[in-house]
C-alpha cells in the first residue's frame, strides 16, 4: 500500500490528481513568466472537539521531499485549536512539478 492512501504517492507527488484550476493557472503562469513567491498555510475549522492533535508532519515533509520548499509546521503531537495554522509552506508558484 502506498504511504499516501488515498492515490498512490507518484500520483501525488507529480500532481495528477490535482483541481484542473491548478493545471490552467500553472500553464498561464509558464506562458507570462511569471513566477512569484507564495505561502500556503493549512489551517482546521471543522473540529468534533475544542480541541485536536496536530499529527501527519512525516507524510507532508515526504510529499515535499525534494521540492525547493520551506515547511514551517508545530511539533507532531501539538495541541491545537480551531483556525490556528498548523503549516505554512513557502517557495515559488512554478517548481518542477506541478507544486
Amino acid at each position: 500500500m502506498a504511504r499516501f492512501e488515498t492515490m498512490s504517492d507518484e500520483t501525488i507527488k507529480k500532481g495528477e490528481c490535482t483541481d484542473i484550476y491548478f493545471v490552467r493557472t500553472e500553464e498561464t503562469r509558464r506562458w507570462e513568466n511569471i513566477n512569484p513567491a507564495v505561502s500556503m498555510e493549512v489551517t482546521e475549522s471543522a473540529l468534533p472537539d475544542a480541541w485536536a492533535v496536530f499529527c501527519g508532519l512525516s507524510d507532508v515533509i515526504a510529499l515535499l521531499e525534494g521540492l525547493p520548499v520551506t515547511v514551517n509546521a508545530m511539533p507532531e503531537g501539538t495541541i491545537f485549536f480551531k483556525n490556528e495554522p498548523l503549516l505554512r509552506i513557502l517557495g515559488k508558484c512554478i517548481t518542477k512539478t506541478c507544486f
